[in-house]
C-alpha cells in the first residue's frame, strides 16, 4: 500500500504524457530559431553584413557559446534552489526578440547582442527540459529522456533547415525564414506556462518516498527534507526590517556560490565526470565548426551554382536528431561508456573524411554522394554520444545537486563552440578551409583516448570509494548547510512569535537524527557504493 507522500508523487506521475509534449514544444522554440541561425546566418555574415574574414564572420557563434555556457553554469544550481519552470518562462521569454533582431537589423553589432540572448535562451530553456524529462522518467530511464529531448532538439533543427531553406528561396533571408522563428518562439512561450514544476519529484527521490516502480535508489542513500531546501526564501520572509533583509539576501547569494563551488568540485573530482566533460567541449568543437563553416566548405568545393548545404546540412541533424532517441534508449541496457567511445570516434574520422573528399575525388556527382554518407554517419556519431553521455554525467550525481552536475557539464559542453568557432576561424584563416576540418578531427580522436583512459564511474572504481576523502561520494543531505544555524535563528524567532512550537521542532530533529544515522549506517554497511541497480553494464 502505497504511503501518502508515494500516493501524490504518483498523481503527479500521472501527468507525465501531457507534460513531456509541453516540454518539446518549449525545446523545438529553440530548435527552429536554431536552424535559421545554422542555415542562414554564415552566409548573412558576408552578404549582409559585409564581415570578410572568418575570424570576425564567427564572433557570432563565439558569443553565442559563451553566453551558453554562463547560462547553463548558473542555471543548473538555480533549478536547484527555486525549482525549473520560473526560469523556464524567463527564458522563453528572451528566445522572442531573436528573430525580429535578424529581421529588421543591419548592424553586426546587434547580431551579436542577439546571440547573446540567444545563448542565454537556449541554455535556460533546454537545462531546465533536459532536467525535468529527466525527473519525470525517473533513475530508470534517464537515457531515454536525454534521447528524447536531443531528439526533440535536433530533429527540429533538421525538419526546420528544410523548411527555412525553402522560405529563403521564396523570400531571401527576409522576411519569411526570420517569421517562422518569432511563431515557434510564442509558441515555446505559451507552452512554458503549462509545465509543471518537477521540484517535488526530486524531493520524493531524496526522501525515497516515489513509487517502488519508479525510484531504484537506496532511500537511505538520500536525505532531503523541505525546510532544508527552503530555508533561504524562510530567512527573507522571517526578516523583518530593511537590515535584516539585505542580510538575507546577501547570505543566500553567499549559499549560492559556496553551493556551486561545491558542486564544481565534485564534478572535476569525478572521472568520469571530467572525462565527459573533456569529450563534450571536443563534440561542440566539431559542431562549432560544421555551424561556422560548412555553409562556405560545401559551395567552395560544388561547380557553379551548386549548393548542397541545406540538404546536408539537415541530414547531419536529421541523423543526430532521429538516431538519439534509440541511442539513449539503448544506453539504459548497455554500458553507456561504449557507445559515447563509438561515437566519439565515428565523429573524428568522418569529419575527416568530409575534408579529404574534395581532394581525392574529382567527380561533384561521386564527392557528393560520399559528403551525404559521411554527414549521415557525422550524424550518428554525435547521436551515439550527445544525450548518453548526459545520461552518463546524471549517473555520477545526487539528485540533490543533479541539475548542477548536468548545468556544469553543459556549460563546459557548449564553451566548446566559442572554441570551436574561434579555432576554426583562426585556421581558415591562416591555412584554409581543409586545415580547420582536420585539426578538429584530430581534437576528436584524442579526446576519444582520453576517455577510454581516464573515464571511470564510481560503480568502476568500487572499493577504491571508500578511502575517497568523500568530497565526491558523500551526498548533500542538506543541501544549503551553509545557513542552517541563520535557519535556526529564523525558526526560533517565528516559533516565539507564534507561541512557540519547539516541541515540534525537537521532534522532527530528532527524526533527522534518525534519518542521518541510519543513513550512516547504511554506508558503514555497505562501504559508501553507491550503486544504480537498475542499470545492467
Amino acid at each position: 500500500m502505497l504511503s501518502g507522500a508515494q500516493e501524490a508523487c504518483s498523481a503527479m506521475l500521472a501527468r507525465r504524457w501531457v507534460q513531456i509534449p509541453l516540454l518539446i514544444l518549449c525545446v523545438m522554440a529553440c530548435g527552429v530559431f536554431l536552424s535559421i541561425e545554422r542555415r542562414l546566418l554564415p552566409t548573412m555574415a558576408l552578404d549582409v553584413y559585409c564581415q570578410q574574414s572568418y575570424v570576425a564572420m564567427l564572433t557570432f557563434l563565439v558569443v553565442f557559446g559563451l553566453s551558453k555556457a554562463a547560462a547553463n553554469l548558473f542555471s543548473g544550481s538555480v533549478y536547484d534552489m527555486i525549482g525549473r519552470k520560473i526560469p523556464l518562462i524567463f527564458g522563453s521569454v528572451l528566445l522572442i526578440p531573436c528573430p525580429l533582431v535578424l529581421l529588421f537589423s543591419d548592424s553586426w553589432s546587434f547580431v551579436l547582442v542577439t546571440n547573446v540572448m540567444f545563448g542565454v535562451a537556449q541554455g535556460i530553456v533546454n537545462s531546465a527540459c533536459l532536467v525535468m524529462l529527466i525527473d519525470w522518467f525517473g533513475a530508470k530511464h534517464r537515457g531515454m529522456a536525454a534521447g528524447i529531448f536531443e531528439c526533440a532538439a535536433y530533429g527540429t533543427v533538421s525538419v526546420s533547415t528544410f523548411i527555412v531553406g525553402a522560405l529563403y528561396q521564396a523570400s531571401g533571408y527576409r522576411p519569411l525564414p526570420m517569421a517562422f522563428g518569432v511563431l515557434f518562439s510564442l509558441i515555446g512561450l505559451v507552452a512554458s506556462f503549462f509545465v509543471l514544476d518537477t521540484s517535488r519529484l526530486v524531493i520524493a527521490e531524496a526522501e525515497g518516498s516515489q513509487p517502488e516502480s519508479f525510484a531504484t535508489q537506496p532511500p537511505q542513500l538520500q536525505t532531503m527534507h523541505e525546510e532544508d531546501r527552503t530555508h533561504t526564501p524562510s530567512e527573507f520572509a522571517a526578516a523583518t526590517t530593511l537590515r535584516e533583509r539585505v542580510i538575507a539576501v546577501a547570505h543566500s547569494i553567499a549559499t549560492y556560490f559556496r553551493q556551486l563551488a561545491t558542486v564544481l568540485w565534485r564534478c572535476f573530482k569525478s572521472r568520469m565526470i571530467l572525462a565527459a566533460i573533456v569529450a563534450g567541449v571536443c563534440v561542440n568543437i566539431k559542431d562549432g565548426l560544421i555551424w561556422g563553416l560548412a555553409p562556405l566548405f560545401f559551395p567552395s568545393y560544388s561547380p557553379g551554382d551548386n549548393d548542397p548545404t541545406t540538404v546536408l546540412i539537415a541530414l547531419y541533424t536529421a541523423a543526430w536528431g532521429v538516431c538519439q532517441l534509440f541511442t539513449g534508449i539503448l544506453s539504459d541496457y548497455i554500458n553507456r561508456k561504449y557507445l559515447v567511445t563509438v561515437g566519439v570516434y565515428m565523429q573524428g574520422f568522418s569529419l575527416f573524411l568530409i575534408a579529404v573528399v574534395p581532394v581525392i575525388v574529382p567527380s561533384y556527382s561521386v564527392r557528393f554522394g560520399l559528403w551525404i554518407v559521411f554527414m549521415l554517419t557525422l550524424g550518428l556519431g554525435t547521436a551515439l554520444m550527445y544525450p548518453v553521455v548526459q545520461a552518463l554525467v546524471a549517473d555520477e550525481c545526487d539528485p540533490q545537486w543533479r541539475a548542477s552536475g548536468i548545468g556544469i557539464y553543459r556549460a563546459c559542453r557548449d564553451a566548446g563552440y566559442a572554441v570551436g568557432a574561434a579555432l576554426s576561424g583562426v585556421l581558415a584563416d591562416a591555412f584554409g578551409l581543409l586545415a580547420s576540418f582536420m585539426v578538429i578531427a584530430l581534437l576528436l580522436l584524442l579526446s576519444g583516448l582520453f576517455f577510454i583512459a581516464y573515464g571511470r564511474s564510481r560503480e568502476e572504481l568500487g572499493q577504491a570509494a571508500t578511502t575517497d576523502d568523500g568530497v565526491m561520494f558523500t551526498p548533500l543531505t542538506t543541501f544549503s548547510e551553509s545557513a542552517s544555524s541563520s535557519s535556526a535563528e529564523w525558526r526560533s524567532k517565528n516559533n516565539n512569535k507564534h507561541g512557540g512550537d519547539d516541541e515540534d521542532e525537537d521532534t522532527d530533529t530528532d527524526e533527522r537524527q534518525g534519518d542521518d544515522l541510519e543513513q550512516t549506517n547504511y554506508r558503514e554497511h555497505h562501504g559508501e557504493q553507491l550503486a544504480y541497480e537498475d542499470i545492467e553494464l
